[in-house]
């Protein structure tokens, strides 16, 4: 049997014991040793992949905007287990898709090569907040990145122009560990 985690990083929700922002910055300091204790333990147990979420003003929910610098932390204190992007959020507002390729490829090289990849579009909290369509519109930008993406990890140079990405020919690096890339989801 493979079994998996799904990593948000919810920091204990106050009222704390210390006023702000001090109380704030412990809960979310004592997730995140956890968490990755946790994750520590659950490769040494045999967990098939550990994913990490990407998410931005989850007030009592979520205190993990950068899961590429978590996974990152994790490709060096774990050995085994997978490390999932769970996931990076696509639309072009969010970030230009080139970084994405660049962010994923690198903790790829760092793990040896157990990265799993996964993308998605968010929610309206999020995607206003980075002035991305809350619509229909945001699955063409994801669709867009996400081909963006893996051109950039295939190719050995690449340019880009639509009506979303405007990209010159520029040489990507690091390329991931995985061949062809990391699988994507």
């Amino acid at each position: 049997m493979k079994l998996d985690l799904m990593y948000e990083f919810q920091p204990k929700i106050g009222p704390y014991a210390e006023p702000f922002p001090d109380g704030q910055k412990r809960a979310e300091q004592q997730t995140y040793a956890e968490a990755i204790e946790e994750i520590r333990l659950a490769d040494r147990l045999g967990f098939q992949t550990a994913w990490v979420v990407e998410h931005h003003f989850r007030e009592g929910r979520s205190a993990a905007p950068c899961n590429e610098t978590i996974l990152g932390a994790l490709s060096q204190v774990t050995e085994n287990i997978r490390l999932g992007f769970g996931v990076v959020l696509l639309p072009s507002g969010f970030q230009h898709p080139v970084r994405v390729a660049e962010k994923v490829a690198t903790v790829d090289v760092l793990s040896g090569g157990r990265v799993e990849w996964g993308s998605g579009r968010s929610t309206p909290n999020e995607q206003l907040a980075f002035n991305v369509p809350a619509d229909d519109r945001s699955r063409e930008m994801w669709r867009e990145a996400f081909e963006f993406v893996i051109a950039a990890w295939t190719n050995e140079r690449l340019a880009w122009k639509s009506e979303t990405i405007d990209f010159p020919e520029r040489f990507i690096t690091p390329r991931p560990y995985q061949s062809p890339h990391p699988p994507a989801w």
